[in-house]
């Protein structure tokens, strides 16, 4: 396999090549030179001298990320043998559960086939942690946060993780971060998420590690920022007296996203996937009539128009404790029954990574002309298999690992 590691640590230095399973109780993978080397760091948000342990791997091969437009891997060539399918798993919500483990075992018992996981936000749910736990007095942040990533260490030291935020990276607002000056200020406005979590936002051109692109061809994978810069963006802040958010230095990052798309070269990359933490279709957050409220209506103004004028394929999102699919749709219109070469992206939520703060509430669920299906019974995560005419989307149910829903759209 030769895929660039997303979590490295030094912009535009990616590793390529299958990595060695890396000890027990480390947190993030970088790839400094030479490229025969591995460096592992053991590190929190609150962290100032990250522990590092270094391995020598076997027969690697490196790239460096080129200047905007970054692409991942050379644009214009033929694609790679190992790439002429691509596996890649989709996951939203994620937190201490059985679709951690039913992913686990999925993603690493075929390393050749699995390329990646895309986590699309709430990772861990590390800011709510206390309540959960009854730990209202302790510093519960950081160690629901490495519990989770030990948890996904025996992919995530063998599969790039590509990852984006979602309101849970906000801010640590537990009474024990609230009473510290120091805690409530260095764990504020995503920096837990800015710092554990590198991404290849300068490589694409982007100002801020909370969005970025990159491509593994068939696909042009795009990851926004659902929570800040962007006009009535939720803000997500619980802290008196702060506001999040100012990545774009002042401005917003729909600027960047319409210039992205521009860029894509459909010859290398057939398909595009916008990636979001809160989803524009949701059966629970639209009106009666099936067209998208609230922080949905304030997203789809933002993103809608760009996303079908750039003939985006699929939009996936989290947010949601449950998993929805729909028709592709526009302005809140079934565009086809079929997913043969829609015009309009088709929207997938698979939020039901796990979170603790169980399944969502389906009294409110309306029956829009769009939907497809809408589950909140089960915990699971989505796989994509992808060749250079079609892919296919399939969800699975973690207690059981078997499929409870799947499409293939063509192009």
């Amino acid at each position: 396999m030769a895929l660039p590691i997303g979590t490295t640590k030094r912009a535009g230095e990616f590793s390529l090549g299958d990595l060695p399973q890396l000890p027990r109780r480390r947190r993030y993978l970088t790839a400094p030179s030479p490229p025969s080397k591995v460096t592992t760091i053991w590190r929190s948000s609150l962290d100032s001298r990250p522990a590092r342990l270094t391995i020598i791997k076997r027969a690697t091969r490196a790239w460096r990320a080129t200047p905007k437009p970054s692409r991942l891997l050379p644009r214009r060539q033929p694609l790679p043998n190992h790439l002429k399918s691509l596996w890649l798993a989709i996951w939203a919500e994620p937190s201490l559960s059985p679709a951690t483990s039913s992913l686990r075992s999925r993603a690493t018992q075929s390393p050749m086939r699995t390329i990646f996981l895309w986590f699309l936000g709430d990772i861990g749910y590390a800011d709510d942690s206390f309540i959960h736990s009854g730990a209202y007095v302790q510093f519960d942040y950081e160690i629901a946060y490495n519990e989770f990533m030990e948890q996904i260490e025996p992919f995530a030291a063998i599969k790039p993780v590509m990852v984006l935020p979602g309101n849970h990276e906000a801010e640590c607002h537990s009474p024990n971060c609230q009473l510290s000056s120091t805690k409530v200020h260095q764990l504020s406005n995503f920096s837990a998420y800015v710092h554990r979590f590198r991404m290849p936002y300068d490589e694409s051109g982007a100002t801020s590690n909370m969005w970025y692109s990159f491509d593994v061809p068939p696909i042009h994978f795009v990851n926004i920022d659902t929570e800040t810069d962007y006009k009535n963006a939720p803000n997500d802040s619980y802290t008196p007296f702060t506001s999040n958010g100012n990545f774009a230095n002042g401005g917003s990052w729909t600027e960047w996203l319409e210039a992205d798309l521009d860029k894509v070269d459909r010859s290398h990359t057939p398909f595009v996937f916008v990636g979001g933490h809160r989803p524009i279709y949701s059966v629970t957050s639209c009106d009666s009539n099936g067209n998208p409220a609230d922080d949905s209506a304030n997203l789809q103004a933002a993103i809608e128009d760009i996303m079908y004028s750039h003939e985006v394929d699929v939009y996936f999102a989290g947010h949601k404790h449950s998993y929805e699919r729909s028709y592709p749709v526009y302005k809140a219109a079934k565009e086809s029954d079929s997913y043969d070469a829609p015009r309009a992206p088709v929207h997938v939520v698979t939020g039901a990574g796990g979170c603790d703060e169980g399944h969502d509430d389906d009294s409110k669920a309306v029956n829009a002309s769009w939907h497809v299906m809408h589950d909140t019974s089960r915990w699971g995560y989505g796989m994509i298999v992808a060749d250079e005419t079609s892919f296919t989307w399939t969800q699975y149910d973690a207690a059981t690992d078997t499929a409870i829903d799947t499409f293939t759209l063509k192009h």
